[in-house]
C-alpha cells in the first residue's frame, strides 16, 4: 500500500490518504476535542464520504501510545473492504 501525506482533497488536507482504497486517515490532537472542531471534523468527514473517501480518525496520543493498535485497526478496515470488493 502506498500512503500519502498531507494529500489535498478539494478543500481539505489528508493527514494520510492511500489512493487505492479511497480511505483518508486522521490523526487528531487535542483541538480536536474543542466542540468547534469536533463540528468543522463532523462536517468535513461527510464532505469526504460523500465523495465516496472513507474516513478513520485516531487520536494522536493513540498513534504515540499504541502505533500497533492503529496499524491493526487500518488493516482490518482493509481487510474487510477486500471482502466486500468480491
Amino acid at each position: 500500500m502506498k500512503f500519502r501525506r498531507q494529500h489535498a482533497l478539494g478543500p481539505y488536507i489528508a493527514d494520510f490518504y492511500v489512493a487505492a482504497h479511497k480511505l483518508v486517515i486522521e490523526v487528531d490532537g487535542p483541538a480536536h476535542l474543542m466542540p468547534e472542531s469536533q463540528a468543522y471534523d463532523a462536517f468535513r468527514d461527510h464532505w469526504m464520504r460523500a465523495r465516496g473517501y472513507a474516513v478513520l480518525r485516531f487520536a494522536a496520543q493513540l498513534v504515540l501510545d499504541d502505533p500497533s493498535y492503529v496499524v491493526g485497526k487500518i488493516l482490518q478496515w482493509l481487510a474487510s473492504r477486500s471482502h466486500e470488493d468480491r
